[in-house]
């Protein structure tokens, strides 16, 4: 057995056996697409069930859209309230600051009428 004739050996092994492993190419090529068409049907109902459940979400957000509306108004007012008590009671502690000797000499008034009282304010004596 010359070179030649082995050669014609496996070229005569190979042509037989080359229909076997295309069969066998194709049955794996079957088995595959019968698999990813079961995949897609499965992800068409996944689809479906999580599109359902966004609209119900969706739903359910809307209703809260009052509410949160509502806490928004109040949590303004709430501010609102706030800025005008923190002005007037900063109005209130200037005028009284302001008033400090007048309302200083009104309460010595009423507590000595007829007495003349020495008031010593940084570091000066003042008569009352």
């Amino acid at each position: 057995m010359d070179t030649q004739d082995f050669i014609q050996m496996i070229h005569n092994v190979c042509l037989d056996l080359l229909p076997i492993g295309l069969f066998v190419l194709v049955v794996y090529l079957i088995m595959f697409l019968k698999k990813l068409i079961g995949t897609m049907k499965t992800l068409d109902t996944t689809l479906q069930t999580s599109t359902k459940m966004i609209e119900n979400c969706d739903k359910q957000v809307s209703k809260l859209d009052a509410p949160l509306a509502t806490v928004g108004e109040l949590s303004q007012t709430i501010d609102q309230v706030h800025e005008v008590s923190k002005t007037a009671l900063t109005s209130a502690l200037v005028v009284l600051i302001n008033n400090l000797t007048s309302i200083k000499d009104y309460l010595l008034n009423k507590v000595m009428p007829n007495e003349e009282t020495e008031i010593v304010v940084d570091d000066e004596q003042l008569e009352a």
